[in-house]
């Protein structure tokens, strides 16, 4: 405990107030770039997002459910892939997309395309904080 005070000290109190700066905002630094990582995990757009109806068709897969959306930030695009293949989402519900409002609330029809088995969604968003991927659903439907 002797050896963690001497140290405590030399960096509080024996070290020049310009390297103390430069650590500081280096620590700051990575601790912002550390917690962009991880916002979309411990600080989701959207919470609760769950798929209840799910429509196989020829021309593709119809889903639709339910979601919280917990910030007020902008949408930017729904990105969505079968196992490791991309594929292409359609939102039959509206005519344009919008950034919703905060609060929980129906969404779909969208129409996946081509017809998958199972899915994973994610969604991009602006925020206050920057740019936020949040994963939305992995699964089968």
């Amino acid at each position: 405990m002797n050896r963690l005070t001497e140290v405590v000290k030399l960096f509080m109190h024996d070290m020049p107030v310009m390297v103390q700066a430069v650590l500081y905002i280096s620590l700051i630094t990575w601790g912002w770039f550390g917690y962009k990582q991880v916002e979309g995990v411990i600080n989701p757009v959207v919470k609760n997002f769950s798929i209840e109806q799910v429509i196989q068709e020829d021309e593709g897969t119809r889903i639709a459910g339910f979601m919280n959306k917990v910030r007020d930030c902008n949408f930017e695009e729904i990105v969505a892939y079968s196992g490791n293949r991309l594929v292409d989402i359609k939102f039959v519900d509206v005519r344009n997309v919008v950034s919703r409002v905060e609060g929980t609330q129906a969404w779909g029809w969208w129409l996946v395309l081509p017809p998958v088995d199972s899915l994973i969604l994610y969604a991009r968003h602006t925020c206050s904080t920057g740019r936020v991927l949040t994963k939305l659903y992995d699964g089968e439907l």
